[in-house]
């Protein structure tokens, strides 16, 4: 299975945000800019969020 280390950027908060994911990386994006996840999620804090990188790796 092919997974992927990313890297989110917020000019909002002047953060970075990291984290691992096994769906696309723009699935993801779209999920943290549509506030998908938990309330508590720090990127709850932001609208702004892009794709600053992504680096896949294979998962065994």
């Amino acid at each position: 299975m092919i997974s992927f280390f990313y890297i989110l950027h917020s000019d909002k908060l002047n953060r970075f945000y990291s984290g691992l994911t096994t769906i696309t990386v723009q699935e993801r994006l779209e999920n943290h800019i549509n506030k998908v996840y938990s309330k508590t999620n720090f990127t709850q804090k932001a609208d702004d969020w892009t794709d600053f990188i992504a680096i896949p790796y294979q998962d065994f």
